[in-house]
């Protein structure tokens, strides 16, 4: 899946990305920063999609922010499997790649999805990236998420 990429930058918070043409973006909505989701192929198919949320910490320690965070997914997420989880740069920040499954109950039957999430923290700012896509096409979005991620600049100065 190479789809044509376009530059995104946040209308509030500013940071850059990148984002597959035709996706459909959202910023209105509550502890959500930006939501970008794949077309829609109808009936029985999980929408690809991008979430990007923003946290002021407390203490800005991607460690223990990071372990807080997926103990709550541990406990939110319907049959969490955390697959694997790696220190990282992104935009030239100490970040953490992770990788998860887990499967959602939707209108009486489970679909089994795959979450890449990227984590980094910039000031007092926490920054998440979760793309979630059906496991089976994980082979083929994980190349476009690392391109999306690739992209990904945070406005340093925004909530300090």
């Amino acid at each position: 899946m190479n789809p044509t990429m376009k530059a995104y930058q946040h209308p509030n918070a500013g940071f850059t990305l990148s984002l597959p043409e035709g996706w459909e973006t959202a910023t209105d909505v509550a502890g959500v920063a930006l939501i970008a989701v794949a077309p829609d192929r109808g009936a029985g198919w999980f929408r690809t999609n991008l979430v990007v949320t923003l946290e002021q910490l407390a203490t800005p320690d991607l460690t223990t922010w990071q372990e807080e965070a997926l103990a709550l997914m541990r406990y939110g997420l319907n049959e969490f499997l955390l697959v694997d989880v790696e220190e990282i740069e992104v935009a030239g920040y100490r970040a953490r790649r992770l990788v998860a499954h887990h499967r959602p109950e939707t209108d009486g039957h489970a679909a089994s999805v795959t979450m890449e999430q990227r984590t980094l923290v910039v000031g007092r700012l926490g920054y998440t990236l979760t793309a979630s896509m059906a496991s089976l096409e994980y082979p083929e979005v994980a190349d476009m998420f690392a391109a999306m991620v690739a992209d990904f600049r945070p406005d340093p100065e925004f909530g300090q």
